[in-house]
C-alpha cells in the first residue's frame, strides 16, 4: 500500500497534485520536494504574478518552505 500511495508520475517536476487534494495518506517523496524547491527556487527571480501574490499575501510561506526542505532532509511526509 506504501508503494502505492508514494507513486510519483515520470518525470518528476514537483509534487503531484492530488496527493495535496484529500487527506488520504499519500506519501510526498523527498524526490518531489526537491523537485518543487528546485521549481521554486528558479521561479523566484522571474516574478510570475500568481508567486509574488501567494508569497506577499501568505505569512506562512516561509514556515512551508522551511517544512519541505526540512522534509526532503528525512523522506519526505505523509498527507493526513
Amino acid at each position: 500500500m506504501n508503494a502505492y500511495l508514494a507513486w510519483v508520475p515520470a518525470p518528476v517536476n514537483g509534487v503531484a497534485v492530488h496527493k495535496l487534494m484529500s487527506n488520504s495518506g499519500w506519501i510526498v517523496t523527498a524526490e518531489e520536494i526537491r523537485a518543487a524547491l528546485a521549481a521554486y527556487e528558479a521561479s523566484r527571480g522571474k516574478d510570475p504574478a500568481f508567486l509574488s501574490q501567494l508569497v506577499e499575501e501568505a505569512s506562512w510561506w516561509p514556515q512551508w518552505v522551511a517544512y519541505l526542505t526540512a522534509a526532503a532532509d528525512h523522506g519526505g511526509f505523509r498527507v493526513y
